[in-house]
C-alpha cells in the first residue's frame, strides 16, 4: 500500500539485505532520471523516509497503487522500480502515515561484486584493470564504473566485430554517477545486448576512447 511519507521495506527482504543499513538508496523507474530516498533498517522491517515524498507526488502514487522495487545494486543502493496502477474506480485519496508493504513487491537480482559491506574506498570488482571492465545490464542506461571514467564525459566509441557506434557517457550529480546514454539504444539493439547480460568493455584506444567490447554473460 502505498503512502506519500514513508515506505516500509518487507521484514524478510530487510533483514536478509538490508540488515543495519541506514544511508542513501537510488529509486529509477524506467529511462527517468533517478531519484534519492533514505534507507533506515528497523527490526521491524526497514522504513523508505525522506525523498519518498517527493517520488510519491512525481508519479502521482495512490493508495492501492502496487509499486515493485528489484535491487539491481547494493553499493550504491539501487532499485529499479515498476509501479502498476490500481483501477480507476478502486482509486480512493492519499493519506498520510506509514504505508504497509502488502502492496509492495521487493526482490534482488543477481549482483556483481563483493557484498554490501565492502570496505569503503575499495574498488569494484566491476573494474577488471585499468583498461577494462565489466557492466551488468541492470536498467535501460546502465552505469559506466566511476572509478574508471576518472572525470571524463563525452562521446566513447564501442566496437563489436566489425561495426562501431558513438555513444554519449553522461554524469549525473544527483546520483554521483555515469551512465551510458545518447547512442546506446541503438548500440544494444544492434548488438542484442539485454536486461541482465554482462558486457566486457576493452580500452584499445585511451586517446579516443575506443572500446572493444563483448557479451561475456548472456541473460537467459
Amino acid at each position: 500500500m502505498i503512502d506519500e511519507i514513508k515506505q516500509r521495506v518487507p521484514i524478510e527482504f530487510s533483514r536478509k539485505y538490508l540488515k543495519g543499513f541506514k544511508g542513501k538508496a537510488i529509486l529509477q523507474v524506467g529511462e527517468d532520471m533517478a531519484m534519492e530516498v533514505i534507507i533506515k533498517y528497523m527490526t521491524t522491517g526497514s522504513i523508505m523516509k525522506s525523498g519518498w515524498k517527493k517520488f510519491t507526488e512525481k508519479y502521482n502514487l495512490q493508495v492501492g497503487d502496487v509499486c515493485k522495487f528489484v535491487m539491481t545494486r547494493d553499493q550504491p543502493l539501487l532499485f529499479s522500480v515498476t509501479i502498476t496502477r490500481v483501477r480507476k474506480e478502486k482509486k480512493t485519496k492519499k493519506f498520510s502515515g506509514v504505508s504497509s508493504s502488502d502492496n509492495t513487491i521487493f526482490k534482488r537480482t543477481s549482483i556483481g561484486g563483493t557484498s554490501r559491506g565492502r570496505p569503503k574506498g575499495s574498488k569494484s570488482r566491476n573494474v577488471m584493470n585499468p583498461k577494462s571492465f565489466k557492466v551488468f545490464v541492470n536498467c535501460l542506461y546502465p552505469n559506466v564504473p566511476n572509478e574508471f571514467m576518472n572525470g571524463h564525459e563525452n562521446f566513447v566509441k564501442l566496437k563489436m566485430k566489425r561495426q562501431s557506434w558513438l555513444v554519449k557517457v553522461n554524469y549525473y550529480k544527483s546520483m554521483k554517477r555515469y551512465k551510458f546514454n545518447g547512442g546506446w539504444i541503438k548500440f544494444s539493439k544492434d548488438c542484442k545486448v539485454e536486461v541482465g547480460d554482462t558486457c566486457l568493455f576493452e580500452l584499445i584506444d585511451e586517446k579516443e576512447m575506443v572500446f572493444n567490447v563483448s557479451i561475456v554473460g548472456k541473460n537467459t
